[in-house]
């Protein structure tokens, strides 16, 4: 019970906010709008939040898919953890590489990298929760 809670809180605590600024109706002064000005305005400053975000995604989905068997999550018996903060450390500083070309160039092709490893990132940690929950409703017999 206390695993269940502690899982759904981590994944309350990281899908709130996100949740919430997708589900407010658009105002002048919305969260929507205020998304739309930063990517607009600060590229830079948006893909670390987004990244900031699709971490602690991966974080949760890794989480709840090592609860119990780890033979189908990331990293096996391994290091998972370490494996996840190289990969979200390599996404950092791929989007802090990124700052020079969001000065000299529009969002195009610098998009690609600042939040192309964050979407990854974030894909890769709903892969995790499922393999959580698939094991959880097909138990293998023993």
């Amino acid at each position: 019970m206390r695993k269940l809670l502690l899982t759904l809180t981590l994944s309350i605590w990281f899908t709130l906010p996100l949740t919430c600024a997708l589900l407010i109706p658009a105002a002048h002064a919305g969260p929507i709008n205020w998304l739309k000005h930063q990517y607009r305005d600060h590229p830079y400053r948006t893909a670390f939040i987004a990244g900031g975000i699709a971490a602690g995604i991966h974080a949760g989905g890794l989480y709840h898919c090592r609860q119990g068997g780890v033979e189908n999550c990331q990293g096996m018996y391994g290091a998972a953890w370490q494996s996840y903060a190289w990969g979200n450390g390599v996404n950092f500083a791929i989007i802090a590489s990124t700052k020079n070309c969001w000065k000299e160039q529009p969002r195009a092709f610098c998009s690609m990298f600042g939040y192309g490893g964050t979407a990854i990132d974030a894909g890769f940690g709903i892969n995790q929760w499922f393999k959580g929950h698939y094991r959880e409703a097909h138990p293998v017999a023993p």
